[in-house]
């Protein structure tokens, strides 16, 4: 079975819920699923940077945007992934163009890739998407995360987790392309009553 099937049977929590790094929306989609399968309302919020693509940003110098994609000035073979004027990441040209631009090139970008894709599900009601670095300030019992597969990623990301969850009450984090290190960190850092694997995805419920 897909993982993000199984994800979507096991979005059983009252919410909210929160997405991190939903990029083309599957995930989103699979979420929003069992949201209107379980016939419950449920706050559900769908989060990305949505950052502009390299081509955009590489014919237009002067584009003042906080996120994007842009082509290593040094080494026209790779390109960088930058947030505020900070280099994040970096990627071979060749595999962002095989994997990615087409997300990113696409008419409105990867934020109209994503409201196509929960349109062409009936999804689209279930889901409050929010653009940027900032959580709304709620308190979600669980966290769906595709953006922390590093463990600098999962401590810059630690504190905001924890500051918006429910006192008193278990939270539940779901991590893509978790490896055997992030686990571990994770581990450390939360108080796990359980945990799974399914797949690559790391499934913990956290004691409050």
């Amino acid at each position: 079975m897909d993982s993000n099937a199984k994800l979507e049977g096991g979005c059983s929590a009252p919410g909210p819920i929160f997405e991190q790094g939903t990029f083309a929306g599957k995930s989103t989609v699979a979420i929003a699923t069992g949201i209107k399968d379980s016939g419950i309302e449920k706050t559900f919020i769908a989060n990305d940077i949505f950052p502009a693509a390299a081509r955009a940003v590489d014919s237009n110098t002067s584009t003042n945007v906080p996120y994007y994609w842009k082509t290593n000035l040094q080494n026209s073979s790779k390109v960088d992934f930058w947030i505020k004027n900070r280099r994040l990441a970096g990627k071979d040209k060749a595999q962002y163009e095989k994997v990615y631009a087409k997300f990113y090139d696409a008419p409105g970008g990867l934020l109209h890739v994503l409201y196509a894709s929960l349109e062409m599900h009936g999804v689209t009601k279930y889901v409050s998407i929010v653009a940027g670095e900032t959580l709304p300030p709620l308190l979600y019992q669980l966290f769906w995360t595709d953006s922390s597969h590093t463990i600098s990623e999962i401590r810059a990301n630690m504190d905001v987790w924890k500051h918006h969850t429910r006192s008193g009450q278990n939270t539940w984090y779901a991590f893509h392309d978790s490896s055997p290190a992030n686990r571990d960190e994770l581990t450390k850092n939360f108080k796990v009553v359980h945990s799974i694997i399914v797949d690559s995805i790391f499934v913990i419920e956290v004691s409050a």
